[in-house]
């Protein structure tokens, strides 16, 4: 609190200042003026709670200026003094508004008890206003919840219109938005101060928006609703300009999802509705700062022309066994989805689900191949939460924790059963040798990622799988030419080689002869 003397004469306010222990009292002790003029200035400025002044002054009296202070200042205690125990004095200050009248011959321990007094009105005074501004504000959010929830009948919209808009605190043109007819509802994220300092956050963006236009705020736990009045169609890039200013001075991240301007009290609650689903779009808006719900219905949701390369593109990440690599392939996957000009939360919700149970159902024939354990077989895909209550990076963070999961799924299942994929391999290769196999093919067909199979193969059959295919190609060659009067060349064919010489040069190599010289032999 702030005390402020008042006396012409500078031993008064000397004495005052030093013998009286003003901060012990509780108060911030103002320059002394010397005149009421000066006074006058002062109380503008530094709005003091208390002032303390002589009666008999020189130019306007003590009197005069508490008679100011009534008119000006009307919540500042005012004690005035006098050297003359003058009834005529004491009921002037009476009417004047003074708070206590005292003698110049008055002693300190008086005056201390005076101001003390005074001290216990005001902050009386600021627990009844604060208990008051608590109840009023309770109402308001109350009527305002009741009128953008819909639970308000016509009259009652318009009577809730009517004690919203004048006690706004732009108030100078009150009755503007229900003559003209504007309504417009934005809900907000907000963002940047972490979750401890949250509360704080959405206290004083609610002050800003407040104090900037003619608004109601509601905070709906992490979100401000703002029911902004004289909306106007053209008002969108204002929000944009709104929203810069508060980011830019609080240092935050704001997003707003704007409902259709209304000229009607009850189409309020549809314009909080539509601003509700605007605002879902961040996930996919995050780069912008607004979402106009004009702007979000027009999308008509993403296609599903890439679903199978998308899952196999998965299926392919999961057998590396590569975390990071994993990371980097969502990051580029959320990415592409989201920047996708018709995409909407609702379609990026169902092309993930869609791509998960895909994946689900590949992890289950997988394990059905690889183990005969029942338990192994029933494992469930974690599924992301709601693309319409998160932002990129946390839809992404989801994505990756459960594919991660799948990943750590698959190693484990790979790791009990690699003597059985390498089994189911080799035979594979046995039955498809010729000129088609790949190392991709036969490692799709067991289900592991190639480079993969190629470390497992070798360390389980102690030859690479170039050498194991080759010997199978060998062995079904020197089948044919024993069993059938095909020429070299369409043998060569047959297990994989269309270069008859290169054939040649590499039965040779296994056989220690050439191919004519085995059939002769057989």
């Amino acid at each position: 609190m702030k005390a402020l003397i008042v006396d012409d004469e500078v031993i008064i306010r000397n004495g005052l200042s030093q013998v009286i222990p003003w901060q012990e009292l509780g108060f911030e002790l103002l320059t002394p003026c010397q005149s009421a003029e000066e006074a006058m200035k002062m109380i503008a400025e530094e709005k003091p709670e208390l002032v303390l002044t002589d009666i008999r002054m020189s130019g306007v009296d003590g009197l005069t200026l508490a008679g100011y202070i009534r008119e000006c200042s009307p919540l500042t205690e005012t004690i005035v003094y006098t050297g003359y125990d003058d009834f005529n004095y004491a009921q002037q200050a009476i009417r004047q508004g003074v708070s206590d009248y005292l003698l110049k011959t008055t002693r300190p321990d008086d005056i201390v008890r005076a101001a003390l007094k005074a001290r216990e009105r005001i902050e009386s005074r600021r627990m009844e206003q604060a208990e008051h501004a608590k109840r009023e504000g309770s109402y308001r959010d109350q009527l305002l919840s009741r009128w953008l929830s819909g639970q308000l009948s016509v009259e009652e919209s318009k009577h809730a219109a009517e004690l919203l808009i004048h006690k706004t605190s732009l108030s100078s043109n009150a009755s503007t938005a229900q003559d003209k007819g504007y309504y417009e509802v934005a809900e907000l994220k907000v963002e940047g101060w972490g979750s401890k300092e949250e509360s704080l956050l959405l206290f004083a963006v609610s002050n800003m928006l407040r104090d900037t236009i003619r608004c109601d705020v509601l905070r709906n736990h992490t979100r401000l609703i703002v029911v902004r009045y004289e909306a106007s169609q053209s008002w969108v890039h204002e929000w944009e300009r709104l929203i810069f200013m508060i980011e830019q001075q609080l240092k935050c991240k704001l997003f707003a999802g704007i409902g259709r301007a209304t000229s009607l009290v009850e189409g309020v609650c549809h314009s909080a509705v539509g601003a509700a689903k605007a605002t879902s779009y961040h996930i996919i808006a995050a780069k912008q700062r607004t979402m106009r719900i004009e702007e979000a219905e027009m999308r008509t949701g993403l296609p599903l022309l890439r679903h199978a390369e998308d899952e196999a593109g998965l299926i392919q990440q999961l057998k590396s066994g590569n975390a990071s690599e994993l990371r980097c392939w969502i990051s580029n996957f959320v990415d592409r989805l989201t920047s996708h000009p018709q995409a909407t939360p609702q379609s990026l919700q169902s092309y993930a689900s869609s791509l998960f149970i895909g994946l689900q159902r590949w992890m289950e024939r997988m394990a059905e191949d690889a183990t005969d354990n029942v338990h192994e077989s029933t494992w469930q895909m974690t599924m992301v939460g709601n693309a319409e209550s998160m932002n990129r990076e946390q839809w992404e963070r989801e994505i990756y924790a459960a594919l991660q999961h799948a990943m750590q799924r698959y190693i484990h299942l790979v790791s009990r059963t690699s003597q059985s994929v390498i089994l189911k391999a080799k035979q594979y290769i046995r039955e498809h040798a010729d000129g088609t196999l790949t190392l991709k093919r036969v490692a799709d067909f067991v289900h592991v990622h190639p480079h993969h199979l190629s470390e497992r193969f070798k360390a389980e059959t102690g030859m690479n799988y170039i050498e194991f295919v080759t010997m199978i190609r060998i062995e079904r060659a020197c089948e044919l030419l024993q069993n059938t009067e095909l020429m070299v060349s369409e043998i060569a064919r047959i297990v994989g080689y269309e270069d008859v010489k290169y054939f040649a040069q590499l039965f040779k190599r296994y056989m220690k002869c050439t191919p004519s010289d085995y059939r002769l032999k057989a």
